[in-house]
């Protein structure tokens, strides 16, 4: 039995095949300081990272090996690294490793030894970068986690049918800085 962290997340690697239940398991892709989850379907191949999550932080999940049947899941293009892979480790780069925090975000790994059975991001640092931050492939693609409006300043982010609107000052702009009539 495995617990997730105070979020609900967790990362894993196996040196084995495994199916994965009581919790999703997820790929990961970078751009620039965004991480993309895709969910995973099918047994987790050996030596891959993945992310694990449960909306009930208090889940437990078990693994159990596949039968011949079951389908390998599509973990290509996948920064997510194993730190115990099938025929050795993965070794620390310290200036592109990226460990999972207590929320919706990667940290910039600063240790000496990775941890076993744990997984790592391991991408280039963006410029300037100390965390990067997760979004799920099938979520909000807008990048605004919610409609924000402070009636002191009159300024805020919304979205108005399928057009993303930014006030600032009182007035109202698109995306591209145009202000909107």
């Amino acid at each position: 039995i495995n617990t997730l962290n105070s979020a609900g997340y967790a990362t894993f690697s196996c040196k084995d095949n495994v199916n994965i239940s009581g919790a999703e398991a997820y790929k990961a892709s970078v751009d620039g300081e965004t991480i993309t989850l895709t969910k995973l379907t099918g047994y987790i191949p050996a030596g891959t990272g993945v992310i694990l999550y449960s909306e009930d932080p208090s889940a437990t999940f078990t693994l159990s090996v596949p039968t011949s049947s079951d389908a390998a899941a599509d973990v290509s293009n996948n920064d997510l690294k194993a730190t115990t892979q099938a025929g050795g480790s993965l070794a620390p780069f310290e200036a592109n490793s990226w460990a999972l925090g207590d929320g919706q975000e990667f940290l910039h790994f600063t240790g000496s030894a990775y941890i076993p059975k744990r997984a790592y991001l391991v991408h280039e640092k963006p410029a300037g970068a100390k965390a990067m931050r997760m979004v799920f492939a099938e979520g909000e693609t807008t990048g605004i986690d919610a409609t924000m409006i402070d009636t002191a300043t009159r300024e805020g982010k919304f979205i108005d049918g399928s057009k993303i609107v930014i006030i600032k000052n009182g007035t109202k702009y698109n995306v591209a800085g145009q202000v909107i009539k």
